[in-house]
């Protein structure tokens, strides 16, 4: 199947903010035009921070993980190391960072798995997404954020499982994995 790629942006014509608490969220509302001359008055479109989130492999192999409650989803869920690009900072150098403060771990190996928006309609930020390799650790945890979290080290196996048996419950922490996963597999073709 082949695509024209024919399609040709929307216009802003007027953005409103609506709420804003920076650093972490700004809604507006936008008056855009279609391609095809048409207005939409009340096109909502929300900013929220991009993040980093890192599949990181010790030396022996493991796959270091995190298990921590997360309150938008109501429920602990075991998840990989990952936060907020600050500004003016390399998506890279973010993961590097929150690798260290989360886990106490360094990688000498980093490998870009790609970068997604969120939500195709409404925006909110960009996953960067990281395979680490050869990490060791340095030193203890330092995250300082809110959550309390356990790390732990799985073989791919057990992590496999964990994803298999719904323990994964983010979607861009079950990305991340499944990417890194298709990464480490050498010459597979993505179906």
């Amino acid at each position: 199947m082949l695509f024209n790629n024919s399609f040709h942006p929307w216009r802003v014509l007027h953005r409103k903010p609506i709420f804003s608490a920076l650093p972490w969220i700004n809604l507006s509302v936008e008056k855009i035009q279609m391609p095809d001359g048409k207005i939409i008055d009340d096109f909502y479109h929300l900013d929220i921070p991009d993040f980093v989130v890192i599949f990181a492999e010790t030396a022996k192999g493991g796959v270091i993980t995190l298990r921590q409650y997360k309150h938008g989803a109501g429920r602990d869920s075991l998840t990989l190391p990952g936060g907020q690009v600050e500004p003016d900072e390399f998506p890279v150098d973010s993961a590097k960072r929150e690798l260290l403060e989360e886990t106490g771990f360094q990688a000498p190996n980093w490998c870009h798995l790609g970068s997604y928006t969120v939500n195709g309609n409404l925006g909110c930020g960009k996953g960067h997404f990281f395979l680490a390799k050869r990490a060791i650790k340095i030193q203890e945890p330092m995250s300082g954020d809110l959550e309390e979290m356990e790390v732990g080290i799985l073989t791919h196996e057990a992590l496999k499982k964990s994803m298999a048996d719904g323990d994964v419950i983010l979607l861009n922490h079950a990305s991340a994995i499944s990417l890194a996963f298709q990464a480490l597999v050498p010459n597979q073709d993505i179906i």
